[in-house]
């Protein structure tokens, strides 16, 4: 039960104060500074870059998908909240599948970035952040 109620509690706090719980910068993400990676890769390329990297973070934050528009023609999972965005430079899941842990019942949830072509090409196009968070922690934190 504590393990549940701490979550509860930071969750609480997070909202009361308004704070983000989980920003990550343009550097955490891509390992270089706008900057460097507008020389490295022109304007556009930097243009996306940054809208892939405030989707994300608005997921990290518990909001809607700033640039990234909802994806009409994506399936519809029946895994508990599931939702598909597009935008120009990237696409972004918002997982959110059910997940319980014995007693505790929950969602995983977070943001899937994938660069596309436009961006980048390889092997691996996908930077990811799922977490676990009880179904009462991630209500208070998805309250706008």
């Amino acid at each position: 039960m504590i393990p549940k109620l701490f979550l509860s509690v930071v969750a609480v706090l997070a909202v009361l104060l308004n704070t983000s719980l989980a920003d990550v910068t343009f550097e955490d993400l891509f390992h270089m500074t706008p900057t460097a990676a507008e020389r490295a890769l022109g304007a556009q390329r930097l243009k996306m870059l940054q809208a892939a990297a405030d989707d994300f973070n608005a997921v990290l934050n518990f909001k809607q998908p700033v640039h990234a528009q909802i994806d009409k023609k994506a399936p519809l999972p029946a895994d508990g909240g599931t939702t598909f965005y597009k935008c120009a430079g990237h696409d972004l899941t918002v997982m959110k599948s059910l997940f319980s842990m014995g007693e505790l019942h929950g969602y995983m949830y977070g943001p899937v970035l994938k660069l596309k072509s436009k961006i980048g090409d390889g092997n691996s196009c996908t930077i990811s952040r799922i977490s676990f968070y009880s179904i009462e922690t991630l209500n208070l934190l998805m309250k706008p």
